[in-house]
């Protein structure tokens, strides 16, 4: 049995990071809805959204395969290196090792640009997005207010 140390799963398929550092998907595949298994490289970090994966590769660059119909895994924003990233169906947000929150796909709407603010933690959903900000506040954008939350910019 081989060793992982990292696992996400979307809807109908999951990837996983083995203790070797290789990043494996498997299960349903968009492109053509058989199963199928695929090596995106050596990774710290992925994330499984409902039609496509993203992966932050060892050099912080992000790489992501699958569907792309609303932008949400090109080859990957310029604008790293990330230390997390997280999926939703129609969109991907990751967090610049400085801090800076960086998403793309169809984020315009519901989701506003994200802020100067930097956040150690972020999770995307179908329509929302919140992170925890480095001030230890919580922020959302999308179409739902959450109590507690501030605003995202």
């Amino acid at each position: 049995m081989l060793s992982y140390q990292f696992v996400s799963a979307g809807s109908g398929r999951g990837c996983g990071i083995r203790a070797d550092g290789a990043t494996i998907c498997f299960g349903r595949n968009p492109a053509d809805g058989a199963t199928a298994v695929k090596a995106l490289g050596s990774a710290r970090a992925l994330a499984t959204g409902t039609r496509h994966t993203c992966a932050i590769r060892d050099d912080g660059k992000v790489v992501c395969t699958g569907n792309n119909a609303r932008g949400q895994a090109p080859a990957g924003p310029s604008t790293g290196p990330f230390k997390a990233i997280a999926t939703s169906d129609t969109h991907t947000c990751g967090i610049r090792e400085d801090g800076k929150a960086v998403c793309w796909g169809d984020c315009d709407t519901p989701l506003k640009a994200p802020s100067e603010r930097t956040f150690s933690s972020i999770s995307v959903g179908p329509m929302l997005t919140c992170g925890i900000r480095t001030d230890g506040l919580m922020a959302c954008s999308g179409q739902r207010e959450v109590e507690d939350a501030e605003p995202w910019e």
